[in-house]
């Protein structure tokens, strides 16, 4: 294969190893036995704030995600967790005022008891004030923004909760048993590319902005209200100042807390497909719980929610690190080996994995329609979860009621359906809902927002590129989800990436492509004040149609919820360990111990590597590998078309490897399964590795459609109608890695 291929053949012997360390990034354990204890009293206190009074001065803008956040935890809470509905309390929006938040927090206080339950998540802007406590080195106090909030355009007081009263409030409570999830930050503010950042600009920003000389610093109500707490409110005894200082210090009063980012760090809020928005963190978390069929350890919770929050960043961002997300525990605790939230025993509920949830029944029997949660459903693919779409419905043993057949028009994570039961099967809301099979849409489009780097050029990309292919839709930013953004590197952003060293930096006044958070694609961008029309019609074609191959690809993964027994990896020559790995943890169900890398690892350049693949069917599977290059090229592997029954094989071969060649960043292998032939679409792989220059990308997208069409068992073409991919039938797994030099 040639250079332009990124992958070169070479002459190797295969490594004896197996799959018995393979990492589970997606571990869903049967859990068969429900501990006997007694279930402790729930209560929670979720508050998510988009739209706040005082926005529009000092760079901070409305939220998307921050309401949608309140709604899936409510969600996972009642139907995964427990929880009684009438115990989970939100506060959206204009509900959620400083003098709400408090009281509902004293009204929690009040209510409970040694051993209970009790979770607090807050989604929305955080901050920071000066802090006359110096507490901590950088003498600023964290604060969470209520929707009264303002930030004065000259400095002076504002009425956040800081930090010290949330200590306060927490050490109030009755009970141990505590988690706080707070998703929101206190570093920059403003927005990155398609990107809103939760934090609204505090001392420190200010200050370097220039913008003011006059400190942030808590109001005169704050400080009296922590006066009160500090004499009065549930202390067994007053609690000096001094003392209060110190246990701030040593670090959280009770129980877990789990942050979306680092102090220093921004949590990004996000559209999701079209129109679900929600904080990355929230959505990671959520997401994996969802996915969990055990109570596990916090600690292992914010490890897979982390590695989560990493995999989604780097869809959106193109790099891992920006939102590191981190636990507190109690200081000289074993919280974090505590299970999740505290509880010691699941509910019924929990002993399946699952991508949705009946929330409402209207009628009996079958042909009732229900109102469906898609809360367990990866981002990336929750396009595919539209009208025509089917889930099973199953019990906590697992044994199939009926399917759900979606209809109408998916709204954010809610869609309606219609419900075929079996015989002497009901169906109420909690249902747990699995995949049986999704739709991918015959008008899916590749989203391209414009950045208004591009000034009257914006005029010019609406009218090119739908010309470039029929699937691509320039779209606005800030409106919906984009998959990625046109424009000109400006010199706020050149300096920012250079400060970060960011490798091979594009000129300033250069036409290319970032992801949704403002990351430059690598290998997208031309000269110096290059026209528009020209950078479209040649330079940047074939890059657009293979980005469209290559998303639609991507909503082919089910990693999570096919039904196939299969694995795949890539293996570095000379290397006991994979280098990235994927398994269908569905379809194999093996009680393995759960590891969870918290980045996908690297493998060098000129590092020689195979393609390992398991079939642990009792039937052969036809098999197709495809290599998605971190410069948005879809590029074939020499593949074989068939892995016969209990097989574990190499690509390209057992005594052949590929040689990894730039370019640098984020890289994946997509390993497709299927019972049915892949022939036409092993053809077309093999057309796209024999095509050259620019006509590579509309192969690209000849192929993809080609595939879609096998698994579907059509013959479209992609020119007319959804292809149904069904879970019992095929396969696709992403082993991701990043290169490196």
């Amino acid at each position: 294969m040639k250079r332009r291929q990124f992958l070169q053949g070479t002459g190797a012997a295969l490594a004896t190893l197996g799959f018995n360390q393979l990492d589970l990034q997606h571990q869903a354990l049967r859990y068969a036995s429900v501990l006997a204890q007694g279930t402790p009293r729930k209560r929670a206190l979720l508050v998510g704030i988009n739209d706040y009074v005082a926005l529009g001065s000092g760079g901070w803008q409305a939220l998307r995600g921050a309401v949608n956040d309140v709604e899936m935890q409510r969600e996972l809470l009642i139907h995964r967790f427990g929880f009684p509905s009438a115990n989970v309390k939100c506060l959206k929006d204009g509900e959620a005022k400083r003098e709400n938040i408090l009281a509902e927090f004293e009204d929690l206080i009040q209510w409970s008891k040694p051993g209970d339950v009790v979770v607090f998540h807050y989604s929305g802007h955080g901050s920071t004030v000066d802090d006359p406590d110096r507490v901590f080195s950088d003498n600023l106090n964290g604060t969470i923004v209520p929707y009264d909030g303002d930030l004065p355009p000259a400095g002076g007081t504002v009425d956040d909760i800081t930090s010290g009263t949330l200590f306060l409030l927490i050490s109030a409570l009755k009970t141990e048993n505590v988690t706080v999830i707070l998703d929101s930050c206190h570093s920059g503010g403003g927005v990155r590319g398609n990107l809103v950042i939760r934090a609204r600009p505090g001392q420190a920003e200010l200050l370097l902005r220039g913008e003011m000389t006059a400190k942030l610093t808590a109001s005169d109500e704050e400080k009296t209200y922590q006066e009160r707490l500090l004499s009065t409110w549930q202390q067994p005894q007053k609690l000096s100042r001094k003392d209060w200082i110190e246990q701030r210090r040593a670090g959280l009063p009770k129980g877990v807390a789990l942050l979306a980012a680092r102090r220093d760090q921004e949590a990004a809020d996000a559209t999701f497909t079209g129109d679900t928005h929600a904080g990355v963190f929230t959505y990671a978390l959520t997401r994996y719980l969802w996915q969990q069929t055990r109570n596990q350890a916090m600690g292992t919770v914010l490890v897979a929610a982390k590695s989560k929050t990493e995999q989604l960043l780097k869809t959106l961002d193109g790099k891992s690190h920006a939102q590191t997300p981190e636990l507190q525990e109690k200081p000289n605790s074993s919280n974090q080996q505590q299970p999740t939230y505290f509880l010691p025993s699941f509910t019924s509920k929990q002993s399946q994995t699952a991508e949705g949830v009946i929330t409402g029944v209207s009628g009996r029997g079958s042909g009732s329609k229900v109102q469906v949660s898609l809360n367990g459903v990866e981002p990336q693919v929750l396009e595919s979860f539209g009208k025509g779409a089917k889930l099973k419905i199953v019990d906590a043993e697992g044994r199939e009621q009926g399917t759900i057949e979606l209809t109408g028009k998916r709204q954010g994570l809610k869609i309606e359906g219609r419900v075929t039961l079996k015989p002497g099967a009901t169906i109420a809301p909690g249902a747990m809902l699995q995949e049986q099979s999704r739709t991918i849409p015959a008008d899916w489009a590749l989203r391209i927002g414009l950045d208004p780097s591009l000034g009257n050029d914006a005029a010019i990309a609406r009218q090119e590129l739908p010309k470039i292919h029929s699937r691509i839709a320039p779209v606005p930013l800030l409106q919906q989800e984009v998959h990625y953004i046109l424009g000109r590197m400006t010199q706020p952003v050149h300096d920012a990436l250079q400060q970060r060293r960011f490798p091979n930096l594009p000129v300033v006044g250069s036409v290319g492509l970032f992801y949704s958070g403002l990351e430059p694609l690598p290998e997208s961008f031309g000269q110096p004040e290059e026209p528009l029309t020209k950078a479209l019609q040649g330079r940047l074609l074939p890059k657009f149609k293979f980005l469209l191959a290559g998303r639609l690809l991507k909503l082919m993964l089910n990693s999570t919820s096919t039904r196939l027994k299969v694995k795949a990896a890539v293996q570095v020559l000379g290397k006991r360990e994979f280098a990235a790995q994927a398994i269908s943890v569905r379809g194999s169900g093996q009680a393995e111990t759960l590891r969870v890398e918290q980045s996908a690892k690297r493998v060098r350049v000129n590092d020689k590597i195979q393609v390992i693949v398991e079939n642990n069917e009792a039937k052969p599977l036809n098999c197709a590998v495809v290599f998605l290059s971190a410069d948005g090229e879809v590029l074939p592997l020499p593949v074989t078309s068939v892995v016969p029954a209990s097989r574990t094989i190499a690509i390209p071969g057992d005594k052949a490897t590929v040689t990894v060649e730039p370019p640098l960043g984020m890289a994946e292998v997509m390993v497709i399964f299927s019972t049915s032939s892949l022939d036409r679409a092993i053809a077309q792989l093999q057309i796209l590795s024999d095509t050259r220059g620019d006509d590579q990308g509309t192969q690209a997208v000849s192929t993809v459609d080609t595939l879609l069409d096998d698994l579907s068992g059509t013959r479209s073409g992609g020119q007319s109608g959804d292809r149904c991919l069904s879970t019992d039938q095929m396969a696709a797994l992403s082993v991701a890695f990043e290169v490196i030099a």
